[in-house]
């Protein structure tokens, strides 16, 4: 239909506002679209008909018209304004970043607009340029919470975990008691590995807002880390009481029942979430573990193979999926053992002792005493795979040990041995480098529960008598296996025969002193059998 003809400037817009007015939206859209082509110089006309085009639900078309305009007036203020606010409504975040800030580049003086500007760049993935244009609000307003946790979300983001946390506790001082300063400051202390702190926090935000369904289901995670899967599984059901569908507080609680080995019930609560959030590894891996606790292998090799078409370099998939298949695997990927024990390192202690009930360091005290009776001391004690230090303290209730050495490839596990003050020295590294570049010896080493993986043991054999003083002793365990040699099981771990343990020391000159049989750990009401052996350097 063809636009009737006006006799100024001014009745066209007057006949556009009153076609708006009377919702007539089709109308209004023709006369603003008219109005911006009859006068393509006019920069109020060009926002006249952006402004209309807009309430017309038109954003795309507007920004056309704005794009024009400044084509011809460059250093429009109103005209970059409006664009860069037309741009974030079509999703073109990028390009409403870049015209908020040529229009700040002339008028910087708007700490709104640069705390609009940060969201822009937030939303556009640009998380150097967000905090910059967050820092621009905080350096004329210091005190303004709303800049500083936002600049601490795109810190976080970037892995600058340290100066987010400063962010997050000067709005906490700020702020003490506001809910949402607290739920980001927990979320963050227990990303940074300390859960009882992150618990306070998560306790004090839900006090100020119980009907926040992410502080529940994080403070769930941060009880399952402390090992408190009872109260974990009622928290994350509190967040998915407050949303029904939430697959974060699904995650929550399938983490907790996986650690109160109730895997069925996990394997529902966890497919549910691997719906919505297809693409999670942590949330695939935690399913692929309840359907293994439950032997279901092949819905086990779907949630791996899923990680796959995510993630088609993933080496820890892989490998779960060939001990799923049981495939003939001398070793694992080099980062599994340290992702392995990194997951778990704040509960592995609760895990290995009510869950699991994991003997084998008393176990292993036990037959040192009765091996040598006469013996109350060592000099030097190398402990390979330390972990938190279970060993070793065993060791130390039993003997006087002069000088100790814990080496684990996982950082997070040789934090908490720290804590314990039980070494001398800790290292962080893969142990068979580690020991293969070291020269010093020790009268003991230990290697309790590291043969499950490690696979192949004769590089570990091989290195051992180098590394022990005249008549030193080594102290090792396996997971016992029926066949000849060594397999990779569906949980990820070798199991070993004693054939092979006994024949492979020797080999590498190791004489076998004593051994024991003992009870491993309990999974899921299963029993897993080990053997502990002592061996002497010939």
């Amino acid at each position: 239909m063809s636009q009737p003809r006006f006799a100024s400037y001014s009745e066209h817009i007057a006949a556009a506002t009153a076609a708006l007015k009377t919702n007539d939206l089709v109308a209004a859209a023709d006369l603003y679209r008219s109005l911006a082509e009859e006068n393509p110089g006019k920069k109020d006309a060009a926002v006249h008909a952006a402004n209309g085009l807009q309430a017309c639900g038109h954003w795309s078309e507007s920004v056309n018209v704005l794009l024009k305009a400044l084509e011809i007036h460059p250093t429009g203020i109103i005209i970059l304004s409006n664009l860069s606010r037309a741009c974030w409504e079509v999703g073109d975040f990028s390009r409403a970043a870049l015209y908020l800030r040529k229009f700040l580049d002339m008028d910087p003086r708007d700490t709104s607009q640069w705390l609009q500007l940060g969201d822009f760049y937030f939303r556009a993935a640009d998380l150097e340029s967000a905090a910059f244009a967050y820092g621009k609000v905080l350096a004329a307003e210091p005190l303004n919470v709303e800049a500083t946790l936002r600049r601490g979300d795109a810190l976080k983001d970037l892995g600058r975990f340290d100066e987010a946390m400063a962010d997050y506790r000067r709005a906490e001082r700020v702020q003490p008691d506001n809910p949402q300063v607290l739920f980001k400051l927990g979320s963050l202390t227990l990303a940074n590995g300390a859960p009882r702190d992150a618990v306070d926090c998560l306790n004090r935000a839900i006090i100020g807002d119980p009907r926040n369904a992410p502080a529940h289901a994080t403070l769930s995670l941060a009880l399952s880390s402390l090992g408190l899967y009872d109260d974990a599984s009622r928290v994350a059901a509190a967040s998915l009481a407050i949303e029904t569908a939430y697959p974060f507080g699904q995650f929550a609680l399938g983490t907790a029942l996986l650690g109160l080995e109730r895997f069925a019930e996990a394997a529902d609560v966890l497919k549910l979430a691997a719906e919505a959030a297809s693409t999670s590894p942590d949330v695939l891996e935690a399913l692929a573990e309840a359907e293994v606790g439950q032997e279901n292998l092949f819905a086990a090799e779907r949630a791996h193979l899923q990680i796959l078409s995510v993630d088609p370099e993933n080496e820890r998939a892989r490998f779960m999926i060939a001990a799923l298949h049981g495939e003939a695997v001398d070793s694992p990927p080099s980062s599994f053992a340290a992702d392995t024990f990194d997951r778990v390192a704040q509960r592995y202690d609760h895990i290995a002792g009510s869950m699991r009930r994991y003997d084998a360091p008393e176990a292993a005290a036990m037959l040192l005493e009765e091996t040598l009776p006469d013996r109350d001391s060592f000099q030097s004690v190398a402990d390979l795979g330390c972990g938190t230090g279970l060993v070793l303290s065993a060791l130390r209730d039993a003997f006087r040990i002069d000088a100790a050495t814990g080496i684990d490839a996982s950082p997070k596990m040789i934090d908490f041995a720290a804590q314990k003050n039980l070494y001398d020295r800790l290292i962080v590294g893969e142990i068979l480098r580690v020991m293969s570049t070291s020269k010093e010896q020790f009268d003991l080493i230990t290697a309790v529960d590291l043969a499950p993986y490690l696979g192949n043991l004769s590089s570990l054999m091989k290195v051992i008598p180098g590394r022990l003083t005249p008549g030193g002793l080594f102290l090792c365990s396996i997971e016992c296996a029926d066949v000849a040699g060594f397999e990779l099981r569906h949980g990820g771990r070798f199991a070993h025969s004693a054939a092979y343990f006994e024949e492979t020391a020797h080999a590498a000159g190791l004489e076998a002193v004593a051994r024991r049989d003992i009870a491993l750990h309990r999974t899921g009401g299963r029993q897993t059998e080990g053997l502990l052996m002592l061996f002497r350097r010939g």
